[in-house]
């Protein structure tokens, strides 16, 4: 499963552009989540618990500064 969203995280910063809205460049986790599908990687238990919640969050985090490394976000 996280061997699954890290290759989707890799795949989402190919074509990830700063500030971009549909991929959660702008900020937005949700977006983030919802680009990468992250529920069709999960048991549906692992989605419901939020199991990897803490874990998306830091990567998404990592991603938007990486991306928008020349915009202060």
């Amino acid at each position: 499963m996280l061997e699954e969203l890290n290759k989707r995280i890799e795949d989402l910063k190919k074509v990830a552009k700063p500030g971009d809205i549909a991929t959660g460049m702008s900020g937005s986790f949700i977006r983030f989540n919802y680009h990468l599908q992250s529920h069709t990687a999960m048991t549906e238990d692992e989605f419901k618990n939020c199991t990897y919640d803490d874990w998306l969050r830091e990567k998404h985090r990592e991603v938007l500064k990486e991306v928008n490394k020349d915009i202060v976000v």
